[in-house]
């Protein structure tokens, strides 16, 4: 099935708790918010402290504690949230994998293995619940997070913005290329675990069989091949993603040091606030 098509199903039922993903969204709205607010804090803090202006302190630190707490509870509720809407659709997909498994004719049964099966409702069945509570909001609250601060950015200063956003079309591109590559040994690992469920639960519920005719050798060597590939593709995927660390974190670097770079230029002529400069690079690296 098309990764599209998933989806869309995923969404039908995502949509039966309409009132979760709404809360959701709040509390996704207010971290953007909670989020910005700490990096505007800490220049303001900055600014202060390089200002000398001794008597802000009082205020400053009610202004934290408040932050603090309001950092708290919405990262209970969201939490909170995120696991009931995962739960509930979990739950959900399992129900209705066993009334379609019970539908199934007979000819299913004799040409698929019982542990495709198996793995539809546990594996499986926890990927999906993942996918619609954090993996799905972290899709919608990070590029929302990255346009607000980035708009918030050239209201501050509008040069240093632009220059060091300017690269990270380049992270865009690598996180594409090697998220496919990553992607595509996911599907060859998860096929890979499917048959070594149902080598063992074959093996497992046929105990007095292999003993009996003494299999126990060759029944340990046809495991062993099972468990060597899906070794092999776990190290195929830790070369990948080692490979995607050491590029993002090589643009990252790159982005930081010419950002430090222009920011203390900027600084220095007087175009630039140090708390500014804090709260600028707090947002494109913090």
């Amino acid at each position: 099935m098309n990764k599209e098509g998933t989806f869309f199903r995923l969404l039908k039922y995502m949509g039966r708790y309409k009132l979760l993903y709404a809360g959701l969204i709040i509390t996704m709205l207010a971290s953007i918010v909670l989020d910005l607010s700490v990096a505007w804090f800490l220049s303001i803090i900055t600014n202060a402290a390089v200002k000398f202006e001794v008597n802000r302190w009082p205020i400053l630190i009610l202004m934290g504690v408040g932050m603090l707490i309001c950092i708290s509870l919405i990262a209970y509720f969201d939490t909170y949230l995120k696991q009931k809407a995962s739960l509930k659709i979990r739950n959900d997909i399992r129900q209705d994998t066993m009334e379609h498994a019970l539908r199934l004719p007979q000819s299913y049964y004799d040409q698929h293995h019982t542990g495709d099966l198996l793995a539809r409702f546990t594996s499986d069945n926890h990927a999906v619940g993942e996918a619609s509570g954090n993996v799905i909001m972290a899709l919608l609250k990070n590029p929302l997070l990255a346009l607000c601060a980035f708009i918030y950015l050239l209201s501050i200063h509008w040069p240093l913005a632009l220059i060091t956003i300017s690269i990270g079309p380049l992270m865009i591109l690598a996180g594409k290329m090697f998220g496919e590559v990553m992607r595509k040994k996911g599907i060859h690992l998860q096929e890979a675990m499917g048959r070594t469920t149902s080598f063992l639960q074959d093996v497992l519920g046929a105990s007095i069989l292999y003993k009996i005719f003494g299999l126990e050798k060759k029944i340990a060597n046809q495991y062993r091949q099972y468990s060597s590939e899906i070794s092999e593709i776990e190290r195929s995927q830790g070369k990948i993603q080692g490979a995607a660390n050491s590029v993002s974190q090589g643009i990252a670097n790159l982005t930081f040091i010419i950002a430090i770079l222009l920011a203390g230029f900027f600084v220095a002529k007087g175009s630039l606030e140090v708390g500014a400069m804090i709260y600028t690079i707090d947002e494109l690296f913090g």
